[in-house]
């Protein structure tokens, strides 16, 4: 197949030209703004700012199949939820700028693993003095960072893009559509503590479960979720909104008498106990009622 026709089977075109240049839907993030040249092989999208020759295409959206493009694969499955939606996105090369070669001593200093410092793509910004988390669309794709400021006096702590909601965003929801069971914490760090120990997990970015959250979560074919907040006054909170996610199963992970009381202060061990040793979240609360 050569290119002009691969490019009329895996993409929507919108408008072409006959010197080859054609305007297309991006892959990336699902606006009309990228510009294919089918004579050159070479793209650019002015609205992500991705870019490349035919090979980087045909290698991200297959070659011998008709792919539905993924961005707008998502938004129809999930629906229009997010109001970041309209924050530009931008190719995962982009946080390239926050990569220093080695992982930053910061990230062991809180007992992360190499390896998974690079799966999320963790990295540091010299020039605010922080550490850097990225914020992911449904795509996959970056769409900023969170900044995690070093300096003990610096206030507030956490750092998001300007425009960015929380109460728009579910962390890590990108990487664990249609999942079986999922772990439910405050922060996105506390996501990536528990996926070091192997613990599929998603952060609310705080601790309450707002109206749209909820229906991110509904519709991403999550099937159970395990709540991992901290264990103390805030953590709980979310355990009053849990009714919003409707017919998904909920359970509440139980801390052990350990010596930390959020994910991140625990052992990997402790980690994967704190999700295993749950129970179903009626049963939770009668606990503690005393019922």
């Amino acid at each position: 197949m050569n290119f002009p026709d691969w490019v009329s089977s895996h993409l929507e075109v919108s408008a072409r030209q006959e010197d080859g240049e054609w305007t297309v839907r991006c892959p990336w993030h699902g606006g009309v703004s990228m510009r294919v040249n089918v004579h050159k092989g070479l793209f650019l999208c002015n609205g992500c700012g991705v870019s490349g020759n035919h090979k980087v295409l045909v290698q991200s959206f297959g070659s011998e199949m008709a792919v539905l493009n993924r961005a707008e694969a998502l938004k129809a499955k999930l629906g229009n939820l997010h109001s970041h939606e309209t924050i530009r996105v931008y190719p995962k090369s982009w946080l390239a700028r926050f990569a220093s070669g080695k992982p930053h001593e910061y990230w062991s200093e809180r007992g992360l693993s190499d390896e998974i410092v690079a799966e999320h793509m963790l990295g540091c910004d010299p020039a605010t003095n922080s550490m850097t988390i990225p914020l992911w669309h449904l795509n996959g794709n970056p769409i900023g960072v969170i900044r995690r400021r070093l300096d003990p006096e610096a206030k507030p702590k956490y750092l998001y893009p300007s425009g960015f909601k929380l109460r728009t965003h579910v962390w890590n929801l990108h990487r664990h559509l249609a999942s079986k069971q999922v772990a439910l914490v405050e922060g996105s760090l506390d996501a990536v503590a528990m996926e070091d120990a192997g613990v599929p997990a998603i952060a609310l970015l705080g601790s309450r479960l707002s109206d749209l959250q909820a229906k991110a979560i509904r519709q991403s074919g999550i099937t159970e979720v395990v709540i991992c907040t901290d264990c103390d006054a805030a953590g709980e909170k979310v355990m009053a909104d849990v009714g919003m996610l409707g017919r998904i199963k909920v359970s509440v992970g139980l801390y052990g008498d350990w010596k930390g009381n959020d994910p991140g202060s625990l052992t990997p061990d402790e980690r994967m106990q704190l999700f295993l040793d749950r129970l179903p979240l009626r049963m939770y609360l009668s606990s503690v009622s005393g019922e």
